[in-house]
């Protein structure tokens, strides 16, 4: 059961993703006798999930509410930052895109201000960074040498599906994630599925959405749906992913859900044996975050979802999850990463060999010196625990196998 603090965060994040003030009868119940403290953990939670302008407005939209006047101030300050970040991400990615299309590569941008067009106000979706796919491998490779010589800077990662790059132009600057792949690796059967599902995003006419008035590409509708749930999975197999993309969902759906090829959505989701995911991740949307469950019947009352409902403990496990691990799971030092397997000494050992060809993707090619390229790995992982994390290997150990639980009850690498 939910405590009075997060009930509270959730409500007010409902109603300013739906545009419905609370009933007066809501406020006075719910509101009633909350003390500074839990106005405190509120704001926090807003600022582990990055979700402040959306709670600023949800004040807004909701008078009367007896809220703090050093929460409002902060809420406040955080808003305002927020939207000039926004402005000036929304005139880079257009920087970009006209780069690449000026050298005739097809790109299309992930999430990001492209997502923001859905929300009640653009401005109001934090976003850090500017992500954009560009499928044909020879153009990516174009592409990365295009932007190192205009104002990027390609910076060292462990990721075998993105290139990193510092990004300045006209005195603004970001970090960009330009893609050749939409997906980490995991199993062969899995990466070898996703991979072929979006090797059609070419074949589809280009869809475009116009953050302030600035046409940006975008995946095609359903590609999309697609995409947000596996970005949501990617960081929950990692550290977590937060409430912010359960945000991005809920208007994702509530204003495209006509749009999406249902029967094909339906079919990647089979094909990929992530049905209890989706169910799950849309059961908690319904409940709290305003997911429209009859404009979206077509996905809510699908038999793929009605089916694979979740169980009430494995619901409450994930959202503890969910909330506990603030954006991206950066509030919880222990987590590092799930498993694809149960946890034991041959799981770890796949794992270990798995993080060194990402730590080392040129020399893991030459067979003979994997023992060495191992024992790096494995000194780097608990120098880190101990240098960075602050956690011992154990308890990322102890992390792993609570949260791999839900993962075996979402059958999804069978």
């Amino acid at each position: 059961m939910m405590k009075k603090s997060e009930k509270i965060f959730f409500t007010l994040l409902k109603s300013e993703l739906t545009g419905q003030p609370l009933l007066k009868e809501e406020k006075e119940n719910l509101f009633k006798n909350v003390t500074l403290e839990e106005w405190g953990t509120i704001a926090d939670f807003a600022t582990m999930h990055r979700v402040e302008p959306l709670l600023f407005e949800a004040l807004k939209l909701n008078p009367g509410i007896p809220v703090p006047k050093p929460v409002t101030a902060f809420l406040k300050d955080r808003t305002f930052q927020v939207s000039m970040c926004y402005y000036q991400l929304v005139q880079l990615t257009a920087e970009l895109v006209h780069l690449l299309e000026a050298h005739h590569l097809s790109c299309y941008v992930l999430k990001g201000v492209g997502l923001c067009c859905l929300y009640p106000k653009e401005e109001l979706r934090a976003s850090g960074d500017i992500d954009i796919y560009v499928p044909d491998k020879d153009e990516f490779q174009f592409a990365c040498r295009l932007i190192a010589q205009n104002g990027g800077t390609e910076e060292k990662g462990f990721s075998n599906y993105h290139c990193n790059f510092q990004y300045e132009k006209d005195g603004m600057s970001c970090e960009l994630e330009l893609h050749r792949g939409l997906c980490a690796e995991y199993e062969k059967k899995f990466d070898r599925q996703i991979t072929s599902i979006y090797e059609g995003v070419p074949k589809c006419a280009k869809e475009y959405r116009y953050p302030m008035g600035i046409s940006i590409p975008v995946l095609p509708t359903t590609y999309s749906a697609l995409y947000l749930l596996m970005h949501m999975f990617q960081h929950f197999m990692s550290k977590g992913f937060g409430v912010r993309l359960l945000c991005d969902w809920v208007l994702f759906w509530n204003h495209q859900a006509e749009l999406v090829d249902m029967e094909q959505f339906t079919g990647w989701i089979e094909s990929l044996h992530l049905e209890k995911f989706l169910s799950l991740v849309t059961e908690i949307c319904v409940k709290n975050l305003g997911l429209n469950s009859k404009q979206c019947k077509g996905l809510t009352e699908s038999e793929l979802v009605k089916k694979n409902l979740p169980e009430k403990e494995l619901e409450s496990a994930f959202l503890e999850d969910l909330i506990q691990g603030g954006e991206f799971g950066k509030w919880d030092p222990k987590r590092m990463l799930i498993t694809t397997r149960a946890p034991g000494s041959v799981t770890y050992l796949r794992e270990l060999h798995r993080q060194m060809k990402k730590r080392f993707p040129k020399a893991c090619r030459i067979v003979v010196i994997w023992p060495i390229l191992w024992i790096v790995t494995g000194i780097a992982f608990v120098y880190n625990n101990i240098r960075v994390r602050k956690v011992s290997t154990k308890e990322i150990m102890d992390s792993n196998e609570k949260r791999n639980k839900m993962v075996k009850k979402m059958e999804i690498f069978k």
